[in-house]
């Protein structure tokens, strides 16, 4: 038996809890995810991931009612390249690139913001890139910039446009448009890839696939939409239940908004341009 310090990210208040080490399961990156509920230490529930030494690698807001959708997995991610996971350290990027870091980078991608990383260490920044490229690819295009320290400082001016992380701080981000109360799917997809107990391969297709549903599904929103006859009424309500007879899938009203988000922000979609007044104010939650 062992007591662990934890701090909760939220409220940062801090406090023990008690694990039998022995029987903890170690995955083959290396950490244990341990569910902490309201209560433990404070008032929030959130993820602690315990490395090897039994040191807190990480801590992480994640709401455990979100369920992410479980559609069966598309084609596209059945023919893995396996050469393109050669370069990809799963465990040097886990135990240096923080989980609340990896959502931000998702919420970026998905509402086509450019961001920044600030880092010194070469080797994990190829290794980031790489992996990047691959749980993007085929399907939503980041503007990602891993740069050093010093160079940003030489070179900020240009980037002012970006949102700027280095580790646990948010260097820029002009609009607070990382709130860590709108992230909720993107934490949820963060909390899948860490928590796959498998392999690494496993957690690499978890991510990707989550990714490649998001770009999908978002699609197919579009379609459907655009498809609609003129003055036929189109609701949130109905979008759920197209997804539903198409896929065998009811997605949660967080899911649906978390969509229609990338609809308009990273495809320029405007579905005000397609529903009356009317249905304007049903639509209001999941467009602002």
């Amino acid at each position: 038996m062992a007591s662990i310090q934890i701090r909760c990210p939220s409220c940062k208040q801090v406090g023990y809890i008690n694990l039998e080490i022995d029987k903890l399961p170690r995955n083959e990156k290396g950490v244990t995810s341990i569910d902490i509920h309201e209560k433990v230490i404070c008032n929030h529930s959130f993820i602690a991931y315990i490395d090897g030494n039994n040191e807190v690698r990480d801590c992480f807001i994640v709401d455990f009612k979100l369920k992410l959708p479980e559609i069966k997995t598309y084609e596209e991610l059945l023919h893995i390249d396996m050469p393109e996971l050669k370069d990809l350290d799963i465990l040097l990027i886990s135990s240096n690139f923080l989980a609340i870091n990896l959502a931000y980078l998702l919420k970026c991608c998905f509402h086509k913001k450019k961001v920044v990383f600030l880092n010194d260490n070469a080797i994990l920044a190829k290794h980031l890139n790489n992996f990047v490229q691959f749980i993007f690819k085929n399907s939503f295009k980041p503007e990602l910039l891993i740069i050093e320290r010093w160079k940003y400082g030489k070179e900020k001016k240009s980037m002012k446009d970006c949102i700027v992380l280095e580790n646990e701080t948010i260097i820029r981000d002009k609009s607070n448009f990382l709130n860590p109360k709108n992230i909720e799917v993107e934490t949820a997809i963060v909390h899948s890839f860490l928590n796959a107990e498998k392999d690494r391969i496993a957690a690499l297709i978890k991510i990707k696939n989550e990714i490649f549903k998001a770009f999908k599904l978002s699609g197919e929103i579009m379609e459907y939409i655009e498809n609609q006859e003129k003055n036929k009424k189109i609701l949130p309500s109905y979008i759920i239940d197209y997804l539903k007879k198409r896929h065998k899938i009811k997605i949660s009203e967080i899911y649906l908004r978390f969509l229609v988000k990338i609809i308009q922000n990273y495809f320029q979609f405007n579905v005000c341009n397609k529903i009356s007044f009317f249905e304007a104010i049903e639509w209001m939650w999941y467009l602002y």
